[in-house]
């Protein structure tokens, strides 16, 4: 966790802000495994999340367990945390964005894309990897695959590799969610003076992303879940995983238009609740908001429910009432 704590150090007060919050969040739902400072799964709903803080190759089987153990009990959004990451190595990178994006793609190799700063050239330098973690490089490894809703949660104390991977994943459409990611998008060089010691300071490979543009910029998110409170930024929302996990279906388009109560169908039901919301007798999530306004004037009003019931009726009404909604 050396890494880890380092990276602490230099952010002090975010990332005390962000470990305080996000250890009161997370005391509330089902803790499934934990893996002493390292690692830990919860579960909440249909949205697991698996936290870890400092990028190590011993985190590689805990990252696999969790995804074999949300596989075998009907978990559909895989989020990894990576809200306090401070970074480490670039396997355990590779490994985790192989497994994630790999249902489509069906390979063992992937590849980390920089500039060679001093020449300007874009070199892809591709890793083999083995994926099922049998010790042994395989076509069988090209099979690891995961069908989830994946996300990130990101802040900007997500640095260096915890920078990178969103970046990565963000470019094969995966969301993120929470704060954009703090850069840190150099290699490392070592350097020595006298007597052996030595320093690292940041090399001449710069990581880009998929259309050249900096890394160092950060992933800029999906969907901002911060919010301002007094003097400094309030993170709670990151870890309130009802919101998150709406957020996530509404990104993947797993929810229709109209379907104002989530239910996955939309109904004279769903007309109700917005009558109801509109009166101030009920509160609907922005997500179930967004749903809602079917007539897309960026407001949930009685004139939506009054569209749904016509659709309902087979009347007259807005194009795409029940039909599948994927957020722009």
């Amino acid at each position: 966790m050396a890494i880890g704590l380092m990276f602490e150090m230099m952010l002090g007060r975010k990332t005390a802000d962000v470990t305080q919050v996000r250890q009161e969040a997370y005391a509330k739902y089902q803790t499934v495994k934990s893996w002493d400072e390292t690692a830990v799964l919860i579960v909440d709903g249909d949205t697991a999340v698996f936290t870890f803080d400092s990028f190590e190759e011993k985190v590689a089987p805990m990252f696999k367990w969790s995804l074999d153990y949300a596989k075998e009990n009907g978990i559909k959004n895989f989020v990894v945390d990576l809200s306090k990451n401070g970074g480490g190595t670039d396997t355990l990178l590779l490994f985790m964005y192989g497994l994630m994006v790999n249902q489509d793609l069906h390979t063992n190799d992937f590849g980390l894309r920089y500039l060679t700063v001093p020449s300007g050239n874009t070199v892809i330098e591709t890793s083999r990897i083995d994926l099922n973690l049998d010790g042994v490089f395989d076509d069988k490894d090209k099979e690891v695959s995961y069908d989830f809703n994946f996300a990130l949660l990101t802040t900007g104390a997500a640095f260096s590799c915890g920078n990178l991977l969103p970046c990565m994943l963000q470019d094969q459409g995966v969301v993120i969610l929470g704060e954009t990611s703090g850069g840190g998008a150099c290699t490392l060089s070592k350097a020595y003076i006298e007597n052996a010691h030595f320093f690292f300071i940041s090399g001449v490979k710069k990581f880009i992303r998929a259309d050249d543009s900096d890394a160092d910029l950060g992933a800029k998110v999906d969907y901002d879940l911060t919010k301002i409170d007094g003097d400094k930024k309030d993170y709670s929302g990151l870890f309130d995983l009802k919101d998150v996990g709406e957020k996530i279906h509404e990104f993947y388009g797993d929810y229709k238009l109209g379907d104002a109560d989530l239910d996955g169908e939309v109904t004279i039901l769903d007309a109700t609740a917005i009558q109801r919301y509109d009166v101030k007798k009920l509160k609907l999530s922005d997500t179930a908001m967004n749903l809602s306004d079917v007539d897309r004037d960026s407001n949930a009003t009685v004139v939506d429910a009054t569209w749904i019931q016509r659709w309902a009726l087979q009347m007259q009404a807005p194009e795409g009432i029940g039909d599948s909604f994927k957020r722009q």
